[in-house]
């Protein structure tokens, strides 16, 4: 089986839904006693996660990463720690863009302390938005989408890194799930329905189960494949919210929906080309869970 070279395997963000799938997928990867000694799990806050097989890992703070890899070095890092856009009501503009600055900083002096290790960056599409000068959804989008460029940039500078850019997201370890449209419709869905459409005009989301995320990451890492120039765009499925609506009603018994009358002007699209990630899915032989089957997986989280 290929190795993660020597030395510690960084998981940043390790309790957000990216990073809790990360860990489930380096637990059925790697033997036990390799994941207990190599795995590092870092996360805003020391704690116990609990990943698939039932067992735990220590989470580390953040802040503690610089010193790691000074006395251990590393071998690999998939990061996925950012404050996500609605934490910015709560906290201000300032403090938000502060603090995720601060994140990029660290995991830039870590990487460039151990500059063979290949790195693996959950970024977002708001991102490409910014590159490509397109309009977001609100200033807020927009900051958060500059502070993602500037740490793709930041980390391709000093390492070979992937970049994978996240659109919408399926899967088990969702949180704060009414947050999302597919959570939102599954527990309307869970507590007898109707799954009511709330959007007044037309939105469409890629979107990509979290466990092809983490597996493309994993693949990339355990391969000697060249870093792309350019970000992928994690999106397996185009899916208007109308379509998601009706397959999340069937999943679970043929509900009814209700799609409020939804003007045909300022349609809210969400994506971008997944021709690049859908090679490397194709490369690494990664299967692609269709949408009833990322349905039934988001559904543990939501319950």
């Amino acid at each position: 089986m290929p190795v993660f070279g020597s030395g510690p395997i960084v998981v940043t963000g390790a309790s957000g839904w990216v990073g809790r799938t990360v860990l489930d997928q380096l637990a059925k990867l790697l033997p036990q006693n390799e994941f207990q000694s190599r795995v590092r799990a870092f996360s805003s806050r020391s704690g116990v996660i609990k990943h698939i097989k039932g067992q735990s890992i220590t989470s580390m703070p953040l802040a503690d990463l610089p010193s790691l890899v000074n006395h251990e070095g590393c071998a690999a890092f998939l990061h996925a720690a950012f404050l996500t856009p609605d934490r910015c009501a709560e906290i201000g503009t300032e403090t938000f863009a502060k603090i995720n600055r601060s994140i990029i900083d660290i995991i830039v002096e870590a990487v460039q302390v151990t500059p063979n290790a290949r790195v693996v960056e959950i970024s977002s599409g708001a991102a490409a938005y910014v590159e490509t000068h397109q309009v977001l959804r609100s200033p807020v989008a927009h900051l958060y989408g500059a502070l993602k460029l500037e740490e793709e940039h930041r980390l391709q500078d000093v390492a070979a890194t992937l970049v994978l850019r996240i659109y919408a997201l399926s899967g088990r370890h969702i949180s704060q799930h009414c947050r999302y449209a597919i959570g939102d419709f599954i527990d309307q869905a869970l507590r007898g329905g109707p799954v009511v459409v709330k959007s007044r005009h037309q939105v469409v989301r890629g979107y990509v189960h979290a466990d092809c995320l983490a597996e493309v990451a994993i693949n990339w890492l355990l391969s000697n494949a060249r870093a792309p120039q350019k970000a992928l765009n994690a999106i397996t499925h185009e899916v208007s919210m109308v379509d998601l609506a009706r397959s999340v009603a069937a999943e679970f018994g043929d509900l009814s929906i209700i799609v409020r009358e939804q003007s045909h002007e300022g349609a809210d699209i969400y994506l971008d080309s997944p021709v690049e990630f859908l090679k490397f899915l194709k490369y690494f032989n990664i299967n692609v869970p269709s949408l009833s089957a990322q349905i039934r997986d988001t559904a543990i989280g939501v319950r």
